[in-house]
């Protein structure tokens, strides 16, 4: 692929992109203003949290392209997944856990950090994003071909 093809074909996913995050970020704002009108967060939560990992699996898109043309079989980094995607996964959860039934009266370890106890709640939504889009990127990162033997 000649680096014209190229150009051409990271443009249409910065453009794929850009349609994705606007429109979905847009529903979030209409899922927000229907959260203060009825009282229920939850449809906007949960939304916010699966957003964002969705987020990140499509920024990891090029690599899963690259990886596609490569000679060998598919496989996963457990190794890659274990180290990085299993805290990020409890990060990602604990705060969605929050709105269930059983989870308040849980003593989860550093829930208090991961519901922005520390921080404060606008640094907190953040964090929230910033995890739900590394958890994203590391599930399809994770994903390679190993070479045949």
């Amino acid at each position: 692929m000649d680096k014209w093809q190229r150009l051409a074909l990271y443009a249409g996913f910065l453009v794929f992109f850009a349609v994705i995050l606007i429109v979905g970020l847009r529903y979030q704002t209409y899922l927000y203003s229907q959260a203060k009108e009825y009282y229920d967060i939850l449809p906007f939560y949960r939304f916010r949290t699966f957003f964002f990992v969705a987020i990140g699996m499509l920024l990891a898109l090029p690599h899963l392209n690259r990886t596609r043309s490569k000679s060998g079989r598919w496989g996963f980094d457990w190794l890659k997944f274990t180290v990085f995607g299993l805290p990020l996964f409890y990060a990602w959860v604990v705060p969605l856990l929050y709105f269930t039934e059983w989870a308040p009266s849980v003593k989860l370890p550093f829930a208090s950090f991961l519901l922005g106890g520390y921080f404060g709640n606008v640094v907190s939504t953040s964090f929230d994003t910033i995890i739900g889009v590394l958890f994203g990127y590391v599930i399809v990162n994770s994903v390679i071909k190993r070479k045949k033997f």
